[in-house]
């Protein structure tokens, strides 16, 4: 809304962090709804097991969400008089552990296309080397998506969560890139 209204900008901005709100607590319940049918078998299956790469690897994956999704992302989302410094430091930490979750994730299924594969020779060249090549830069993307992200001051007393206020649209490429990971394995 360049050039228009700039309480109508704030009303669209607003609504906006509401509905992403509204998204986050809703996944953020949905996990630990998942987490709770699930945990029985995780303790059996997983917990029980002998400790491996494997295990490390999921562990890390299933727990960092309890981080990244329900405290750092609904914190700054909801938690009270955040300065810019605390916003910063909040929505870097929630990206950089939400992208290290991903790539967990995605070294996870891409493990079980190798074993799918019957752990072929030219993949366990292959599969390495192009992880590398799609998640450097998955990193790289997001800190310069992570230098371009500012915050405004409280609309108003009582505000909630931070304003964000700039970003510019790079992250759209590391999604292109998971995008196009996922075709390739």
């Amino acid at each position: 809304m360049a050039g228009g209204d700039p309480l109508a900008s704030l009303v669209r901005a607003l609504q906006i962090m509401r509905l992403v709100t509204t998204f986050d607590v809703a996944s953020s319940t949905i996990f630990i709804w998942d987490y709770i049918l699930t945990f029985s078998m995780e303790v059996d299956l997983v917990w029980k097991s002998e400790w491996n790469f494997m295990k490390g690897l999921y562990l890390l994956q299933r727990y960092l969400p309890f981080i990244d999704t329900i405290w750092l992302v609904l914190y700054h989302q909801t938690g009270e008089s955040l300065t810019d410094t605390a916003c910063k430091r909040v929505y870097h930490a929630s990206a950089v552990i939400s992208v290290i979750g991903l790539a967990a994730s995605e070294m996870v299924l891409t493990l079980r296309t190798w074993a799918v594969w019957h752990r072929n020779k030219r993949l366990s060249i292959i599969l390495p080397v192009l992880y590398i090549l799609f998640w450097g830069p998955a990193f790289v993307i997001l800190g310069i998506f992570l230098k371009s992200i500012t915050f405004g001051d409280p609309p108003y007393p009582g505000f909630t969560g931070c304003l964000l206020i700039h970003a510019n649209k790079y992250l759209v490429l590391l999604w292109l890139l998971l995008i196009v990971w996922d075709t390739c394995k």
